[in-house]
């Protein structure tokens, strides 16, 4: 009989990681898994997907405990902390028997998080050794968790970001993206949110514009807060770049947009491991990034991008020159995914070997 594996996030729509979980539970095999995936405040329902409708994450345990108790699963896997808590709660509660897998979804050191989200986080790292296994996105990651919170490294497995290439092959030219001048195009794709930093890449291209270099550099995303929206909005006005820097809402699919970009920018602060750097890659389109992840053999300098520290100006606006001169299309693109089908036959014949 073929092993119960299911996935629950919160939404089905939304960020990276609602997009890494829904291309990992994708790329399962339908002939050797019976999968399901639970999105705890939606409310779509159909025979791959059911929504519990819940307001908030912890509102909906009495759902999920109900569904989990019926369902029987042999796995569950998890990529966001509320959920990953949420989950082992109801096992402690409940003695479920399936194996708790958790990527996590970004660094539990985040400092722009609110007081309610650090009490998550606390009470998240209480109850992580109820998870058989933590996916760590990155080395740096999987050291902090060894360091930080004394998880032995066999309880760790560091996988990077798993890259769903049908699914942007066929979404990349679906718009065709009008040039209205021949100025450099820079792109940011991200959350409106203190963590991605976009006011240091905007301070970078000041010092561009001041030596005389034009380009437009557009960021798309959400507004998740609105007081540094705005900040943003008045630092571009006080910068003197309304002409060259526009703040625009988040795309559906924002492929063509990336495709048709000559850079991607990120400035971020701190990230798990932002897929839009291997989706730009994959696209032929050069990276200049912060060191907020750990980017190692992804990005090669000089290559296809440049790495720079974190909250700096002038390295970044020296590498954003340096990346305007490395053309579109000019490097391999290296990277292999992970093979989840064989990772999770394996971990579950490994519980059964332990029973």
């Amino acid at each position: 009989m073929a092993k119960k594996i299911l996935f629950i996030h919160t939404k089905l729509s939304g960020g990276g990681a609602e997009k890494v979980i829904m291309n990992i539970y994708n790329s399962i095999d339908d002939t050797n898994f019976q999968k399901k995936y639970i999105s705890l405040c939606d409310n779509i329902n159909t025979e791959e997907f059911c929504g519990l409708g819940a307001t908030s994450v912890f509102r909906s345990w009495l759902k999920l405990q109900k569904f989990i108790k019926e369902y029987n699963p042999d796995m569950v896997f998890s990529t966001m902390i509320h959920v990953a808590l949420l989950i082992n709660i109801l096992r402690i509660f409940n003695n479920f028997g399936f194996i708790h897998i958790t990527r996590m979804a970004a660094s539990v050191t985040n400092p722009f998080v609110s007081y309610y989200d650090r009490i998550i986080r606390w009470s998240f790292v209480k109850t992580i050794r109820k998870n058989e296994l933590i996916i760590c996105q990155t080395q740096q990651m999987q050291e902090m968790f060894m360091l930080n919170y004394g998880i032995k490294k066999q309880n760790l497995l560091v996988v990077r970001n798993f890259l769903d290439t049908e699914t942007i092959d066929r979404l990349k030219d679906q718009l065709e993206i009008v040039e209205k001048d021949k100025k450099f195009k820079i792109i940011s794709l991200g959350r409106i949110d203190r963590i991605k930093g976009f006011e240091y890449g905007v301070k970078a291209l000041k010092e561009l514009h001041t030596q005389g270099f034009d380009f437009d550099y557009r960021i798309y995303g959400d507004i998740v807060h609105k007081d540094y929206y705005q900040q943003l909005k008045d630092l571009i006005v006080f910068l003197g770049l309304e002409n060259n820097v526009y703040l625009c809402d988040k795309v559906d699919n924002p492929y063509p947009y990336l495709k048709g970009a000559d850079l991607l920018l990120l400035s971020s602060l701190s990230e798990g491991f932002p897929n839009v750097v291997i989706e730009s890659l994959y696209l032929g389109v050069p990276v200049v990034a912060t060191d907020c992840s750990d980017f190692h053999g992804i990005i090669e300098k000089g290559i296809n991008g440049y790495i720079v520290p974190t909250k700096t100006i002038k390295p970044l606006s020296d590498a954003i020159k340096k990346g305007m001169q490395l053309p579109k299309n000019s490097f391999t693109f290296r990277y292999r995914n992970y093979d989840y089908n064989s990772f999770f036959k394996e971990i579950i014949n490994r519980s059964k070997e332990r029973i």
